[in-house]
């Protein structure tokens, strides 16, 4: 029996002697350094283990703690596009090998559904499928799951890949058209960092840490965490069986209509979705769960930026008012724990949308107009207007590539600093207002502004209604007058403010880039 036990311990030292490096997924085959940074690296080995790391004719050292953290930086390197090993060594030995690595620039690709749609669901699919060979494009793909803590790594199954005509169909089409121009202009190679989801809210991806940076945020979270103590697995499973009782009788009425000849009835999108074994929420509606599963695991991943479309969840009327604060705790915590004071955010304006079916409803036009304001409170951040895209029945435009391109060339002027290109939309900058008129200037940015189509998109306000009005541009002036016979005194002027804009945007630039909506009242 002494002699088993002997052996045994024998053969738990020798596997001990030999345990390899363990690093975290987004350090795996195909992945992407930032160029220009230093880069850090980070893993687990034996405890004390002497870690040395060899990659592009460097070798950096360095000491594994007592329980076997170990991090280190690589020096600066410039990009290149040729796929090279990562190799790190523990006590002198080859642990592990990190093939086809690439050196450029990274972007995380975050926010809620409209960033994750993929390109198999983009009218510029069959494009992609014809010239998607890019290998100098890699992407960190991650699953959309959840955790109740902040985990150390990527869910099961993230991976890196390059892109290629038969893997960009699942790619997001907005980081996809991203990377594809950025890849372009500036001629080095470029990776994306998933993590997004659909319908989460802001607060989904603020770390619960920062929720006392605002009284709505902690009471929000407060409320939740509150609820999540309690739900266990009873109850999930009282959920779950309340949820399969309503389904089938859902599915019960369906049947029946259909042998009556009758149309499909119809049931709110959300009683649809079945419990969360996790959260006693749904996925979208769990402050910080999200950002503990997928970003939680990259902070510290060397990188440029981040990329962000998300804000349709934060649009009602009680998340509205806290939309800007959050979104300063959300870029605020980011900075912070990626030690990135000045990390760019590229976000997207929403896209114009019959909300609720109300086409002339203001919903999205208040929500446009708080995302524009985020611009004069938050550093570093830089917005994309496109208004002019979307679909009047659907949340989800499929045209990605116009969001994906404005992105771009916002990060061109605003962070790489390129000559001789304009990002900017025409912005309203003042409005007077006499007895027939309001004159509106804009601030153009050394463009010159056009208008397409017939006059439209603008609305003067008389007295206490907004009436329809002729606009006529004059230079980077816009003359605004009442299309009608209006009493009273002109005392506001806005431009597409309407939930479904598209229709009505009407002035623009040189470039092509519409003017921002806004809302003016003396």
């Amino acid at each position: 029996m002494k002699r088993k036990l002997s052996f045994a311990f024998l053969i738990l030292s020798v596997a001990a002697a030999f345990a390899k490096v363990q690093m975290p997924k987004v350090f795996s085959d195909n992945m992407l350094l930032q160029r220009q940074t230093t880069v850090k690296l980070w893993g687990t080995a034996d405890a004390n283990a002497d870690i040395e790391v060899r990659f592009n004719g460097q070798s950096a050292k360095t000491k594994a703690t007592k329980n076997g953290d170990w991090e280190l930086r690589l020096e600066p390197m410039e990009a290149n596009a040729e796929n090279q090993t990562l190799v790190v060594f523990e006590n002198g030995a080859e642990s592990k090998s990190i093939k086809n690595v690439l050196v450029g620039e990274v972007w995380i690709a975050g926010g809620q559904s409209n960033m994750e749609l993929p390109m198999w669901e983009c009218d510029t699919l069959e494009y992609a499928k014809q010239n998607a060979d890019y290998p100098s494009i890699r992407y960190f793909r991650q699953p959309n799951v959840i955790s109740k803590t902040p985990q150390k790594d990527s869910p099961e199954g993230s991976k890196w890949f390059a892109c290629a005509k038969n893997t960009v169909g699942g790619m997001s089409g907005v980081a996809f058209h991203f990377a594809e121009r950025l890849l372009k202009d500036l001629n080095v190679p470029v990776g994306i960092l998933y993590s997004s989801s659909g319908a989460t809210e802001m607060a989904s991806w603020i770390p619960r840490e920062y929720a006392s940076s605002s009284p709505y945020l902690e009471k929000y979270m407060g409320d939740f965490f509150k609820e999540a103590e309690s739900y266990d697995r009873a109850a999930y499973e009282k959920s779950l069986a309340e949820y399969k009782k309503k389904d089938a009788e859902y599915k019960a009425r369906c049947a029946a209509a259909e042998k009556a000849g009758k149309p499909k009835p119809g049931r709110n999108w959300l009683e649809a979705i079945s419990p969360n074994e996790i959260s006693p929420r749904y996925h979208f509606r769990s402050p910080t769960y999200h950002f503990n599963s997928t970003v939680s695991p990259i902070v510290g991943y060397s990188l440029r930026g981040v990329i962000w479309y998300q804000g349709e969840s934060d649009s009602s009327d009680e998340k509205l008012p806290e939309f800007e604060r959050s979104f300063k705790i959300l870029t605020t915590s980011w900075r912070e724990l990626w030690q990135m004071p000045n990390m760019p955010f590229l976000y997207v304006q929403l896209a114009s949308y019959c909300v609720d079916g109300k086409p002339d409803g203001d919903r999205w036009a208040k929500t446009r107009w708080v995302q524009y304001l985020c611009q004069k409170s938050i550093p570093n951040i830089a917005m994309a207007n496109i208004i002019d895209t979307g679909l009047k029945n659907n949340i989800h435009p499929t045209d990605k590539k116009t969001v994906g391109e404005r992105l771009e060339k916002i990060a061109l002027q605003e962070v790489y600093r390129t000559k001789d290109i304009n990002s900017h939309c025409p912005v309203f900058k003042s409005a007077k207002y006499f007895n027939d008129r309001a004159e509106v200037k804009f601030a153009a940015f050394g463009r010159k502004l056009e208008s397409k189509g017939d006059p439209r998109g603008f609305e003067l306000k008389v007295g206490d209604r907004w009436i329809a009005a002729e606009p006529q541009l004059k230079g980077n002036r816009v003359v605004v007058r009442p299309a009608e016979d209006a009493d009273g005194k002109i005392s506001g002027v806005r431009y597409l403010w309407k939930n479904w804009a598209q229709p009505y945007v009407w002035l623009y630039n040189q470039d092509g880039l519409p003017a921002l909506s806004f809302i003016d009242e003396n």
